[in-house]
């Protein structure tokens, strides 16, 4: 696999609603930023689309982007394999992988499932860590999505796995909603048990109506066949794709070859001294429980 990148060039194929003139007045606006650090056309054109062309909320996301990136270095550093944490996470606890095939609806697919259930091995921090950073290499690949639906298997998820640096969840659920330049289209969970209840009061907090509202819950794998046909579901709950382990395998090669990418973009921060008006906190865009408090914008 060779590290390609998405270009401008592409999207304007992909996506007829990429115009001329949203995107100089983009690009006037970031070169007004002193505080923000290079961005490419390609980049403006990912969050026009994840923000339905609507220029504002591109910009708040963009800025947003970055901010969040800055000021949550437990996120955004040190998350390729070369990180001993993440390699380990992603060799005999987790299973985080993209699925190949999009949903019934076009969508991508994130899966999560547990690959060894003891709670002393699992670490919300770097589960999250490797989730973005496979995020983001698959984005740099692909570019802009229909939509992004993450599926969580939470069975073998016990209360010792619900003991998590809330901080951290805060910081995690502020990028994921507000930043991210995919447009998030789903939570579905399988294999739902008792346990649900304390994920739901856990994550709630953090969530925003109109990610709440997309939340479904399935106390089996049999929800799998609502959201995806039988040949993108992996072997393992009974499709006829690759099996889990095959598809991390994949993922594994993904993050290994856009591991320069990574570490490159871990450099890609804001500088608060250079922002125009206030310099943001951290407490300005995490809050109290992860409560999120909008960007000044010029």
């Amino acid at each position: 696999m060779q590290a390609t990148m998405f270009t401008l060039e592409e999207e304007r194929k992909k996506r007829p609603e990429v115009r001329d003139q949203d995107l100089q007045a983009f690009r006037e606006w970031v070169d007004k930023q002193p505080h923000l650090p290079k961005v490419s056309d390609a980049e403006l054109a990912l969050f026009l689309h994840t923000c339905y062309y609507r220029l504002e909320p591109a910009k708040a996301a963009l800025d947003t982007y970055f901010t969040v990136r800055t000021h949550a270095p437990e996120l955004f550093t040190d998350r390729t394999l070369q990180s001993a944490d993440v390699s380990e996470s992603l060799g005999k606890v987790l299973l985080q992988v993209v699925l190949p095939k999009k949903t019934k609806e076009g969508y991508t697919a994130s899966f999560f499932k547990l690959k060894d259930t003891n709670p002393r091995l699992y670490s919300f921090t770097t589960s999250s860590k490797a989730w973005c950073a496979l995020q983001e290499a698959w984005i740099a690949r692909h570019g802009t999505e229909e939509g992004l639906v993450c599926v969580l298997d939470v069975k073998g998820v016990s209360f010792g796995h619900l003991a998590v640096n809330v901080t951290i969840m805060a910081k995690f659920f502020v990028y994921f909603q507000e930043a991210l330049p995919v447009r998030i289209k789903g939570l579905v969970f399988i294999n739902a048990s008792s346990i649900m209840d304390q994920i739901l009061s856990l994550i709630k907090p953090f969530l925003k109506k109109e990610l709440n509202d997309m939340i479904k819950i399935y106390k089996s794998s049999d929800g799998l066949n609502d959201l995806l046909d039988k040949s993108a579901i992996p072997s393992d709950y009974g499709g006829t794709e690759k099996s889990l382990d095959e598809l991390q395998n994949d993922a594994i090669t993904l993050l290994k070859t856009y591991e320069k990418y990574l570490l490159e973009q871990e450099k890609r921060c804001v500088d608060e001294t250079k922002r125009p008006g206030k310099a943001k906190t951290e407490s300005d865009l995490f809050g109290v429980q992860g409560s999120f408090k909008k960007l000044d914008l010029d």
